[in-house]
């Protein structure tokens, strides 16, 4: 994980809005300009590869024992033609080593309820946080998802 320079996250915003930018559109709505400055934050750190990018940052959430420090995954995307190939998995595993790295035991993300990414989530070991939407009748787009790393043996989930 590391700070990019401009140009590399050009090329990731490039990724992104092939990616997603129809469900956004769809959902909450795309705009460039607000997409590009989420990614240029300079807190974001990037795990990036010729096949697709990860961006997180540390930052603080509510949880039911009041604010904590965790890990926001941003976001994952892979080009079309590398998934199903385990890129994606190497990724969740350096997201987590990068978390337990800065002492972070909770990683978090949303994902549209309409990506299929989800069931992916699900399979690494996140399940929807406490923070959810749905858990207090509210209806939402995307789904708040999130890991506990002391609970989690990584390995289990690359076989």
């Amino acid at each position: 994980m590391r700070k990019l320079e401009r140009a590399e996250i050009l090329e990731c915003f490039e990724l992104v809005r092939d990616n997603l930018s129809g469900i956004y559109s769809r959902t909450i709505g795309w705009s460039d300009e607000e997409k590009l400055e989420e990614m240029l934050h300079p807190d974001m750190y990037y795990f990036k590869t010729n096949d697709g990018f990860c961006s997180v940052m540390i930052t603080e959430d509510e949880e039911d024992e009041g604010m904590v420090d965790c890990l926001y995954l941003y976001e994952m995307h892979l080009k079309p033609d590398a998934r199903g190939k385990g890129l994606g998995k190497m990724m969740i595993e350096r997201v987590h080593q990068f978390a337990r790295e800065h002492g972070l035991h909770l990683v978090k993300l949303t994902v549209f309820k309409e990506n299929p990414a989800f069931e992916f989530y699900k399979r690494m070991g996140y399940s929807l946080d406490s923070t959810d939407l749905s858990f207090y009748g509210e209806e939402s787009t995307y789904w708040i998802m999130s890991i506990f790393l002391d609970h989690c043996d990584f390995k289990q989930h690359l076989d």
